[in-house]
This record gives C-alpha cells, structure tokens and sequence, in this order.
C-alpha cells in the first residue's frame, strides 16, 4: 500500500514539474514572439510615415526644381523673363566672380587673358601680389559679351580648381524704359526751349531766362544720356571677377618619437586606468538598464519556482 502511493505521489510530482517547464516554456516563446512586433509598432507609430512615402515628395520637388519658376538661376543665364515687357527688350546686368586656386600663376594669367579677348571681351583690371613670404596670387576683372559669360567661366574650370562660383543678375528694364521717358522729354523740351529763343523779343532779360532754362535741360540730358550708355555697356558686356592663388604643396615631415620621462609615463598610466574604469562602469550600467525590461518576467518566474518548490515539498 505504502509503495503504491509512493509511485503515485512521484508520478504527480513529475505532472506538476512537466507541467510548469511547458508554463515556462510556452511564456519565453510569447516574449519571443511579440517583441519583434512591438518594437516594429513603435518604430512606425514614431515615424508616422513608411520609408517609401518620401519618394513621391521628392520627385515633386524635383519636378519642380527642374520646371523652374521663371526667373534667372544661379550658374545658368536665363532665356528670357517669365514675362517680359511687351515690345520691350529686357535689360539684365550679369556678373560673377570666382576664387580659384592655380599652379602657376604666371600661366594661368597669361591664358585667361587671351581667352577673354578671343571672345570679344577686355581686361578691366588685373592685380597681384608677389611679395615674398606669401603664397602667389592676384584678380583679373574681365569684360566679356554678355553671350560669352558662360564659356569663359567654363575655361576658368578648365584652367584652375574653382573654390567658390557667384553668378547674379540685375534686371533694369523698368529703370531703362523710365529714363528713356524722361530723357524724351527733356529733349521735347529742348527743343521748345531752342525755339523760344528763336521768336524771343530781342530784351536781354527775357533771352537770359530763357537760355538759363536750355542750360539746365540740356544738363539734365546729358546725365541721361551718360546713364543710358553706362547700362547699355552694362548689359553688353557681363563682368567676370576671377582671384586667383598659388596652391601651396605641404610635405609631411617624419616627427621622432619622444622619449617620456617618468612623470610623463606616470600620468598617462593613471589616465588609461581612469578610462578603463570609466569605461567598466559604462558598460555595467548598460547592462542594467538593458536588463531592466526582463526583471518583471525574472519576477514571475522566480515566483512559480518557489511556489512549486514549496508545493513539492508539502507533498513529502
């Protein structure tokens, strides 16, 4: 009888230990399997998009840098306006400037400047410094037809590394057509002054006036006319500032080890001890925090393992 119910207390004891190692079991699969899940729901509630949903924003944009809006790029001479002045030209006033880094300086002078008169163009203003205990370098301002601006810059990128590229632009149309008004009708009035003083009574006080009047008008004419041709040349010629410097070629030279003294291998020993503990401690802390989402389900089952323990030894 004895041995009977001691086989069929073995038998239970081995049921309950079956049976809490598939509990056990069965719970680290869960954990398994909903925490890919989870951490994917997080990730896509944080981004609030899928990656594949800025493909369309950026074809958009792209669409639309390559569209344009009309007006005049950085680095590429423009047509025309998006809406130009009925029956009027437009006035537009181009410069650029470059700073770029050169060889030789002498070659790099020479060829530009016989690059800028094989296009129609002339050099406005050329410098350089060569003083000594200083890299080369200097400034050549040229004048180019405004139809040509963009193959001289393209032989300065030829000729020399281009560190920087500046091109703007100034429309003066509507400037242009209001002195062109004004300038009508200062000569109109001209012309009405040089015929007053035709059929003027011969009293010199009247023929002053009148001529005092002509004197000022054909000032104001002339300042006009000087401004005219300035913008006409203007928009003409484009004006390309190029700088221009010697690149500088460094050697590295072998630096000989120095000998450290004794302080000097003291404080670096402590400095690497210090960083290895720093660097312990980082990683310890890390692996707590790590370890912190667990403790909860460690918890758990730590608890069912005393439990059945505890139930295990009861039945004895």
């Amino acid at each position: 009888m004895t041995d009977a119910y001691d086989a069929t207390r073995k038998a239970r004891n081995r049921r309950i230990f079956v049976q809490a190692f598939l509990v056990l079991l069965v719970l680290l699969v869960l954990v398994a399997l909903l925490r890919p899940g989870l951490v994917a729901n997080r990730a896509i509630h944080f981004t609030g998009e899928s990656p594949h949903a800025k493909a369309p924003m950026m074809a958009d944009a792209d669409r639309s840098l390559s569209q344009g809006s009309g007006q005049p790029g950085l680095f590429d001479l423009p047509a025309a306006s998006a809406a130009p002045i009925p029956d009027i030209a437009q006035k537009i006033i181009y410069n650029a400037a470059m700073s770029t880094s050169v060889k030789d300086a002498d070659a790099f002078r020479t060829g530009l400047t016989g690059r800028i008169v094989a296009l129609g163009g002339y050099v406005s203003q050329m410098s350089a410094d060569t003083r000594a205990g200083r890299q080369p370098s200097g400034q050549i301002v040229a004048k180019v037809p405004a139809e040509k601006l963009a193959e001289l810059r393209d032989a300065v990128r030829s000729m020399a590394t281009v560190l920087s590229d500046e091109l703007t632009s100034e429309n003066v149309t509507d400037q242009y057509v209001d002195l062109e008004a004004r300038l009508t009708s200062k000569q109109a009035e001209e012309a009405r002054l040089t015929e007053l003083m035709k059929t003027v009574s011969a009293k010199l006080e009247d023929l002053l006036k009148v001529e005092e009047q002509l004197t000022r008008v054909r000032g104001e004419i002339e300042q006009l006319q000087g401004r005219k041709r300035v913008w006409d040349h203007q928009v003409r010629y484009s004006t390309l500032s190029v700088s221009y410097t010697v690149a500088e070629v460094y050697q590295a030279q072998p630096l000989a080890p120095a000998e450290e003294t004794f302080g000097q291998e003291v404080s670096r020993t402590l400095r690497e001890s210090w960083s290895s503990l720093v660097s312990t401690g980082r990683a310890v802390a890390i692996a707590g925090v790590a370890f912190a989402p667990w403790l909860p389900l460690a918890l758990v089952l730590i608890l069912l393992a005393w439990w059945l323990i505890r139930r295990v030894t009861r039945t004895k």
